[in-house]
């Protein structure tokens, strides 16, 4: 669901910039990305997160920060009603408990996902754990506070700029919009690499781990793994990586979701 969720991501970027309808959109997305996954393997993917993570982290600074000096009043509404910083006060109808549940888990079982376990156990060596988990929660913190102060920021912004109709209907094109609006087209394309890198750096450590998953702990896979040399071993994870992308993309294609639904 992961892969299918960041497929859509990377439609709605492709629609947005380009015009493509969301099919074409995710047939794109959930090509380009198992491609260097499919030759690079594991380290392509660790190396390039590096920077994807950077690159995600410029982007979420600088879109705030520069609304913070666009917007005349930027917090007057939420001081007047601040009922709305509650996230409970969404939590309505029989799916209540399951979102008021779900809550904690995006800010504190992200640090314990499969993704990110998996780099620690590649790591080189026991003394870099402790530096590692520091940058890891750290970059996690920053990513979600400044996440949290765009999405309180972007509506006072497009309501003054005339653009809030454009979210309204989806609000996860937030981003997308306030890049195209607010800055020079230069800028804006370099800010919508953005959300190229955390499409591309969640569906290719994705693709990677349930690949490791379904040849070592998939009965039947497993079992023929075993019997191939190291070479074939390599290209079945390879045709698996590319099996199960191929699945993503047909989910997203024919449930086409909410990023936001489909990772909760």
């Amino acid at each position: 669901m992961c892969s299918t969720s960041v497929g859509i991501a990377g439609s709605k970027l492709l629609q947005t910039v380009f015009g493509l309808d969301v099919t074409a959109g995710l047939l794109v997305t959930l090509c380009a990305v198992p491609s260097y996954t499919f030759i690079g393997g594991f380290l392509a993917v660790s190396r390039t997160d590096v920077f994807q993570a950077l690159i995600m982290l410029v982007g979420f600074f600088f879109l705030p920060v520069t609304l913070l000096f666009i917007v005349d009043a930027p917090f007057a509404d939420l001081m007047a009603n601040p009922e709305k910083l509650n996230p409970l006060a969404l939590a309505t109808g029989p799916d209540a408990l399951v979102f008021i549940l779900t809550i904690p888990g995006w800010a504190l079982l992200v640090i314990g996902t499969p993704r990110m376990l998996h780099r620690f156990m590649a790591i080189v060596g026991e003394d870099k754990i402790a530096a590692s988990q520091n940058i890891s929660v750290t970059w996690v913190t920053l990513i979600f506070s400044f996440g949290l102060m765009l999405g309180l920021l972007a509506l006072p912004a497009l309501s003054e700029s005339g653009n809030l109709a454009e979210v309204l209907e989806d609000a996860e094109l937030v981003y997308l919009v306030v890049s195209t609006v607010f800055f020079h087209p230069i800028i804006a394309g370099l800010l919508l690499t953005e959300v190229v890198a955390a499409v591309m750096s969640t569906a290719d450590s994705q693709l990677i781990l349930a690949s490791a998953i379904a040849t070592d702990d998939v009965p039947l896979i497993r079992k023929f793994d075993e019997s191939l040399g190291s070479r074939g071993r390599v290209w079945l994870g390879r045709f698996l990586l590319v099996v199960i992308g191929g699945i993503a993309t047909v989910l997203s294609i024919f449930n086409p979701d909410s990023v936001f639904n489909l990772v909760i």
